[in-house]
């Protein structure tokens, strides 16, 4: 059997346990879709959300009333944001979708988002490389990021991956104001005091422009991060993963990764 040939027996072995799907096998479907998802991976997944996606009438004002189906796609929402590949996961899953503000406002009620869910997916969405897509998902984050000016209470619940990402993006973005960025990066300074801060890349982004109150070296400086000597060399390519764009922002900040993982060799 063909590798071609065998994704397609995947595929229609999760669309008939997404169709056959009811109350009382829902348990015992919902396991078995997630052993498909662990052993099988990325597209299998994608697919999963497709099938659901295309079960539910969720374009519709009304709410759509198969709860059955309903429950599972919150379900799997909430497992896949806490994915290091939930970006891509999302965006493939939604292509094609017409994403309207009609659609995106139905699915969030529908599925009761919380505000960490509802970040993590407009955070996921405004980076398709479809512009409608990606165009909604900018909108989502806008009307978002105001809800979290006042206080760090909102952002409580979101991992620091999914923070770095959303810091990164208010940076970058022109779409976005230096007040956008400024109400995130305050509430959450107060959530991850400097000293508290062990998230490499959420540290950079946060503190990267701030000299130590007692004048010690700038937060920028990654040694107050990562471990010395020998140790840090072993991570150095991890941590250079976590911090993203935010490893190559200046020569400076690169030259000071490079320091912290002190003599690199070839014997390691």
């Amino acid at each position: 059997m063909t590798a071609v040939n065998f994704g397609h027996v995947v595929f229609a072995q999760v669309r008939q346990l997404v169709g056959n799907l009811n109350k009382k096998n829902f348990k015992a479907t919902s396991g078995e879709l997630t052993q498909l998802v662990e052993i099988y991976g990325h597209d299998v997944y994608v697919f999963l959300f497709r099938s659901l996606i295309n079960q539910l009438d969720l374009k519709s004002a009304k709410p759509p009333s198969d709860q059955t189906r309903l429950q599972l796609l919150a379900q799997e929402l909430v497992a896949v944001t806490c994915k290091p590949n939930f970006v891509s996961i999302i965006c493939q899953a939604f292509e094609g979708v017409q994403m309207t503000d009609d659609f995106c406002n139905t699915l969030a009620k529908t599925l009761k988002l919380t505000f960490a869910q509802h970040i993590t997916f407009g955070l996921a969405l405004a980076q398709s490389h479809e512009m409608q897509i990606q165009q909604q998902g900018f909108r989502i984050l806008k009307s978002k990021v105001g809800e979290s000016k006042s206080t760090a209470a909102n952002l409580t619940t979101i991992s620091p991956d999914v923070l770095s990402n959303l810091l990164l993006l208010l940076q970058t973005n022109a779409l976005f104001e230096p007040k956008d960025r400024e109400q995130v990066v305050k509430a959450a300074r107060a959530l991850y005091p400097h000293k508290a801060c062990k998230d490499v890349a959420l540290a950079a982004l946060l503190y990267a422009d701030q000299p130590g109150a007692d004048g010690s070296p700038a937060l920028g400086d990654m040694g107050l991060y990562l471990p010395s000597g020998r140790a840090a060399a072993g991570q150095l390519a991890e941590a250079m993963e976590d911090m993203g764009y935010a490893a190559t922002a200046s020569v400076e900040t690169m030259v000071g990764i490079l320091r912290c993982a002190g003599e690199v060799t070839d014997a390691g």
